[in-house]
């Protein structure tokens, strides 16, 4: 009982600095990056959309653009190389990258997020995390598309998937 009372003095005695802090700030501790949005695009449409971040409303419609504007080098990137990751990042906006992943049957995962700090130890951390975070999201995808009711660039509506995604954004530090 005493740690935990303590534990919960310590949480309160925090709250009024973290209520001041956006929500990027918040994530931008050591060993995360703060991530916006992820993607999937299918053969031909947008199967998989998901914002990580809250409280970026008014900036929505930017992320969108720089992440169909990446499309265009993603694909020059799959052309370029038999890697599922296309690494370290296939675009970059102001503040914002984005990472890429192509599936086996072509469709694109695309990781919004901000920029990376100089440092190679947190450069690293921060892609192995991403990495990870696009293999296990590739598996969920792949469940999904072996599914016989699946139609070929359905729009994926699953709340599961969508639990499981943000999961994994959390688990591996973006989200």
């Amino acid at each position: 009982p005493r740690p935990q009372r303590a534990a919960a003095a310590a949480a309160e005695a925090s709250a009024p600095a973290e209520r001041g802090r956006t929500c990027c700030a918040r994530m931008a501790a050591p060993g995360r990056v703060p991530a916006l949005a992820v993607v999937i695009v299918g053969r031909n449409e947008l199967v998989y959309e998901r914002r990580l971040a809250a409280g970026r409303e008014e900036q929505a419609h930017v992320h969108q653009f720089v992440l169909h504007s990446a499309l265009d080098m993603v694909e020059e990137k799959v052309w370029a190389t038999t890697a599922m990751a296309l690494s370290p990042h296939v675009d970059e906006f102001n503040e914002f990258q984005v990472r890429a992943w192509v599936a086996a049957d072509g469709a694109r995962f695309l990781l919004l997020h901000e920029k990376v700090a100089d440092d190679l130890a947190k450069r690293t951390r921060t892609e192995d995390n991403i990495r990870s975070f696009f293999e296990e999201v590739n598996e969920l995808y792949t469940k999904i598309v072996l599914n016989p009711f699946y139609e070929v660039d359905a729009k994926i509506t699953s709340p599961s998937f969508d639990r499981r995604v943000a999961a994994l954004a959390a688990k591996w530090g973006l989200g």
